[in-house]
């Protein structure tokens, strides 16, 4: 994700973000937000819910410990600080629902989108997008 989009998530949402570009021996957060700008509003959206909830329970939001792409879809870990099944369990569910949604959404473009598969990687992506990237793969090759 580029720099622009991770610093105003980080702004939105400090104490959920508070580890972004720590240290890497403490926190996978320090090599930033691992997948590209389409799901910043995926993941915008689920640090609101987070957020709101936590401040309806009058708990403090989990810390983010990583945000990246794997097996084409987002994959979003964090702990509580204060752990709490009933806060965990709810959290949890948002969670799995913004994943499920990231398996639809173009990691590039944030349109809709198909999980695929090229050259062994997987990904979610919409036409145009996987278009332009198996183009620029051709282009990079004959360099």
């Amino acid at each position: 994700m580029t720099e622009n989009l991770e610093l105003q998530l980080q702004a939105n949402y400090p104490k959920m973000f508070k580890n972004m570009y720590g240290k890497p021996q403490e926190t996978c957060m320090a090599w930033g937000i691992e997948n590209d700008d389409g799901w910043c509003k995926l993941i915008n959206n689920l640090c609101f819910e987070i957020q709101n909830y936590c401040s309806l329970m009058s708990i403090e939001p989990p810390i983010i410990d990583q945000i990246k792409s794997k097996w084409g879809t987002l994959r979003f870990y964090y702990h509580f600080e204060n752990y709490i099944e009933e806060h965990d369990n709810f959290v949890e569910k948002l969670v799995n629902k913004v994943e499920h949604e990231s398996s639809v959404t173009c990691e590039f473009c944030g349109y809709g989108g198909r999980l695929s598969s090229n050259m062994g990687w997987l990904w979610t992506v919409c036409f145009d997008c996987y278009k332009k990237y198996e183009m620029k793969m051709f282009t990079d090759d004959m360099e």
